[in-house]
Parts: C-alpha cells; structure tokens; sequence
C-alpha cells in the first residue's frame, strides 16, 4: 500500500513537471510571436506586404499599390498585441508597434490605400474587409476584448 502511494505522488508530480513544461512553452512561443511582430511591422506601421515588384513596399513609400491578404488581416494582430502587453507582461517594442499601427490607421491617406472606408467617399479601393478589421481592432483598443466572446 506504501509503494501504491508513492508510486502515485511520483505520477501526480511527474504530471505537474509536465504541465509546467507545457505553460512555458506556451509563454516563450507567445513571446516569439510579439516579437516577431514587432520586428517585422512595415514602416508606416501596417503588416504584411503590398502588392508590387518588392516585397519590402509600403503604402506611405508607394500609394499606388494594394495591400495583399495577409495585410487586409494584420489589423487583428493588434489585438494580440494589446491582450499580450495587458495580460501576459508589458512589453515595450509591443507597445511602440500598436503605437506605430494606430499612426497608420489614424493616418486618412495611407488608410484609404489600405482599403478603409472613407466618410468622405473619396476612396478607390475600398475594401469591407480591411475596414472590419481596422473597426474590430479599434473598438478592442477603446474596450479590450470587446470583439471576442469568451468561451
């Protein structure tokens, strides 16, 4: 019966080591996701590419071009961004990049070319989109997680 018992505080800690191992990865693969999107936000301060002849293009550096799918959704990462610095630890190149994206978003002629709708109706490539993503990532800033239904 001793050797039930111990052999059961050895499984009971073994499974605890491996539910400390898995949160830590968890926390370093959140950690590598800020990071890189901190890392590889574009100038003026969107995500993703833009479609032209260089991958490394950027609305305020070539208002002819359109933003590709992944940057139509990158206004979602700000979310994470925000949930990140609030929940997990404050993070400063986190906060600087939401700084950064709100400039760009803020900014009427570069969110145009984005595709956000304009209330002036003076746009081309306007996108229903791109404008409920910015939408959706403006109202989690006024009111974090306010988009997301809790499970």
């Amino acid at each position: 019966m001793l050797l039930l018992a111990r052999l059961l505080v050895l499984l009971v800690l073994l499974f605890l080591l491996l539910v400390l191992r898995l949160l830590l990865l968890l926390i370093s693969s959140r950690q590598s996701t800020v990071n890189w999107l901190s890392t590889h936000q574009n100038k003026d301060g969107s995500w993703g590419n833009w479609s032209t002849t260089s991958a490394s293009a950027s609305s305020a550096e070539h208002p002819e071009f359109t933003p590709s799918g992944d940057a139509q959704r990158s206004p979602r990462a700000l979310s994470l961004l925000q949930w990140y610095t609030s929940h997990v630890e404050p993070d400063a190149a986190a906060t600087k990049a939401i700084g950064r994206w709100l400039d760009f978003a803020l900014d009427k002629k570069k969110s145009a070319q984005f595709g956000v709708a304009q209330s002036d109706g003076v746009m081309a490539k306007e996108s229903p989109l791109v404008t409920g993503f910015v939408g959706l990532a403006l109202a989690d800033l006024v009111m974090p997680w306010s988009t997301f239904n809790p499970l």
